[in-house]
Protein backbone atom coordinates (compact mmCIF):
# COMPACT_ATOMS: atom_id res chain seq x y z
CA UNK A 1 0.00 0.00 0.00
CA UNK A 2 1.27 3.32 -1.02
CA UNK A 3 0.42 5.92 1.12
CA UNK A 4 0.29 9.90 -0.28
CA UNK A 5 3.45 12.39 0.79
CA UNK A 6 2.56 15.80 1.92
CA UNK A 7 4.93 18.81 2.82
CA UNK A 8 4.52 19.13 6.36
CA UNK A 9 2.33 22.56 6.24
CA UNK A 10 -0.02 20.50 4.12
CA UNK A 11 -0.32 17.48 6.25
CA UNK A 12 -3.96 16.58 5.99
CA UNK A 13 -5.47 16.66 9.47
CA UNK A 14 -9.09 14.95 10.33
CA UNK A 15 -11.67 17.39 10.85
CA UNK A 16 -10.18 20.42 10.31
CA UNK A 17 -11.50 23.67 8.33
CA UNK A 18 -9.60 26.33 7.16
CA UNK A 19 -11.69 28.43 9.50
CA UNK A 20 -9.62 26.84 12.66
CA UNK A 21 -6.75 28.67 11.67
CA UNK A 22 -4.03 26.31 11.11
CA UNK A 23 -0.82 27.84 12.46
CA UNK A 24 1.96 25.87 10.33
CA UNK A 25 1.69 27.43 6.89
CA UNK A 26 4.72 27.46 5.29
CA UNK A 27 7.07 24.53 4.28
CA UNK A 28 9.29 23.20 6.88
CA UNK A 29 12.99 23.43 5.54
CA UNK A 30 15.53 20.55 6.48
CA UNK A 31 17.66 23.80 8.00
CA UNK A 32 14.94 24.20 10.24
CA UNK A 33 14.29 20.82 11.04
CA UNK A 34 18.16 20.48 12.29
CA UNK A 35 18.38 23.58 14.52
CA UNK A 36 15.97 21.47 17.10
CA UNK A 37 18.10 21.71 20.37
CA UNK A 38 17.00 20.42 23.67
CA UNK A 39 18.33 19.30 27.13
CA UNK A 40 17.63 16.94 29.35
CA UNK A 41 17.84 17.10 33.52
CA UNK A 42 17.28 13.78 34.63
CA UNK A 43 17.47 13.27 39.02
CA UNK A 44 16.51 10.47 41.45
CA UNK A 45 14.61 11.45 44.61
CA UNK A 46 15.79 10.33 47.38
CA UNK A 47 14.34 7.28 48.08
CA UNK A 48 15.36 6.33 44.70
CA UNK A 49 11.53 5.27 43.51
CA UNK A 50 11.26 7.92 41.22
CA UNK A 51 13.03 9.40 38.09
CA UNK A 52 12.13 12.90 36.93
CA UNK A 53 12.90 14.09 33.60
CA UNK A 54 12.83 18.00 32.43
CA UNK A 55 13.65 19.00 29.36
CA UNK A 56 13.86 22.51 27.50
CA UNK A 57 13.81 22.85 23.91
CA UNK A 58 14.32 25.17 21.06
CA UNK A 59 14.26 25.00 17.40
CA UNK A 60 11.48 23.09 17.27
CA UNK A 61 8.54 23.82 14.47
CA UNK A 62 6.86 26.22 15.97
CA UNK A 63 3.10 25.66 16.98
CA UNK A 64 3.31 22.49 17.06
CA UNK A 65 2.14 19.63 18.93
CA UNK A 66 4.61 16.85 20.12
CA UNK A 67 5.20 13.69 22.01
CA UNK A 68 7.77 12.33 24.15
CA UNK A 69 8.35 8.50 24.32
CA UNK A 70 11.22 6.05 26.23
CA UNK A 71 13.31 3.46 24.90
CA UNK A 72 13.72 0.86 27.03
CA UNK A 73 16.19 -2.10 26.87
CA UNK A 74 13.58 -4.58 25.98
CA UNK A 75 12.77 -2.44 23.13
CA UNK A 76 16.07 -3.87 21.12
CA UNK A 77 15.94 -7.33 22.47
CA UNK A 78 15.68 -9.29 19.15
CA UNK A 79 14.55 -12.30 20.30
CA UNK A 80 11.23 -10.06 21.82
CA UNK A 81 11.39 -6.34 21.19
CA UNK A 82 8.68 -4.25 22.96
CA UNK A 83 6.99 -1.53 21.64
CA UNK A 84 8.49 2.00 22.97
CA UNK A 85 6.00 3.70 25.53
CA UNK A 86 5.10 6.84 26.76
CA UNK A 87 7.84 8.82 29.00
CA UNK A 88 5.09 10.15 31.24
CA UNK A 89 1.40 10.57 30.69
CA UNK A 90 0.08 12.58 29.14
CA UNK A 91 3.42 12.76 27.42
CA UNK A 92 2.57 15.85 24.92
CA UNK A 93 3.95 19.29 25.06
CA UNK A 94 2.83 22.17 22.69
CA UNK A 95 5.75 24.61 21.18
CA UNK A 96 5.46 28.75 21.33
CA UNK A 97 5.20 30.51 18.27
CA UNK A 98 9.58 30.15 18.15
CA UNK A 99 9.42 26.45 18.57
CA UNK A 100 10.67 26.56 23.03
CA UNK A 101 8.89 24.39 24.92
CA UNK A 102 9.30 22.65 28.17
CA UNK A 103 8.49 18.84 29.11
CA UNK A 104 8.32 17.18 32.69
CA UNK A 105 7.75 13.69 33.72
CA UNK A 106 8.47 11.91 36.78
CA UNK A 107 8.19 8.02 36.64
CA UNK A 108 7.70 5.29 38.75
CA UNK A 109 11.24 2.95 39.17
CA UNK A 110 12.73 4.04 34.96
CA UNK A 111 16.28 2.33 36.14
CA UNK A 112 15.60 -0.79 38.08
CA UNK A 113 18.75 -2.45 38.74
CA UNK A 114 20.33 -3.99 35.53
CA UNK A 115 20.96 -7.14 37.72
CA UNK A 116 17.69 -7.85 38.58
CA UNK A 117 15.77 -10.75 35.80
CA UNK A 118 12.92 -8.47 34.80
CA UNK A 119 14.50 -5.04 34.69
CA UNK A 120 13.82 -2.75 31.63
CA UNK A 121 15.60 0.31 32.15
CA UNK A 122 15.04 3.45 30.42
CA UNK A 123 17.51 3.64 28.05
CA UNK A 124 16.98 6.67 25.81
CA UNK A 125 14.42 9.21 25.05
CA UNK A 126 12.91 10.16 21.47
CA UNK A 127 11.22 13.59 20.46
CA UNK A 128 8.50 13.16 18.19
CA UNK A 129 6.53 15.71 15.83
CA UNK A 130 2.81 14.80 15.50
CA UNK A 131 2.41 15.73 11.86
CA UNK A 132 -1.04 15.21 11.95
CA UNK A 133 -1.14 17.19 15.11
CA UNK A 134 -2.90 14.44 17.31
CA UNK A 135 -2.06 12.72 20.37
CA UNK A 136 -3.04 9.00 20.59
CA UNK A 137 -1.97 8.38 24.00
CA UNK A 138 0.38 6.08 24.42
CA UNK A 139 0.50 4.78 21.25
CA UNK A 140 3.58 6.00 19.25
CA UNK A 141 1.00 7.08 16.32
CA UNK A 142 -1.47 6.13 14.00
CA UNK A 143 0.73 5.59 10.82
CA UNK A 144 3.97 5.45 12.87
CA UNK A 145 7.87 6.15 12.37
CA UNK A 146 7.66 8.60 9.13
CA UNK A 147 3.39 8.20 8.26
CA UNK A 148 2.40 10.98 11.20
CA UNK A 149 5.15 10.52 13.53
CA UNK A 150 8.59 12.24 12.79
CA UNK A 151 11.62 11.61 15.65
CA UNK A 152 13.16 14.73 15.41
CA UNK A 153 15.28 14.63 19.01
CA UNK A 154 16.87 11.22 20.37
CA UNK A 155 19.79 10.24 22.71
CA UNK A 156 22.72 8.95 20.19
CA UNK A 157 23.70 6.25 22.58
CA UNK A 158 22.07 4.21 25.60
CA UNK A 159 22.33 6.44 28.42
CA UNK A 160 21.26 6.43 31.93
CA UNK A 161 23.73 3.79 33.24
CA UNK A 162 24.63 5.85 36.45
CA UNK A 163 20.89 5.63 37.82
CA UNK A 164 19.52 2.80 39.99
CA UNK A 165 16.10 2.91 40.96
CA UNK A 166 13.55 0.42 42.49
CA UNK A 167 9.88 -0.38 42.87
Amino acid sequence: MTRPSYPFHETPIPDFRPEDGRKLSGPVTLGEWLRARGTLEVTVDDDARHGEFRFEFGGLVPDSLYTVMSLRAKDLDPAAPTRPGPLGVPNVFVTDEHGAATYRAVLPDPFPDPALPDANRIISVVVLWQSYQQNYGGAIGHFGLGGDIHAQLKLPDPSFQEFVTRD
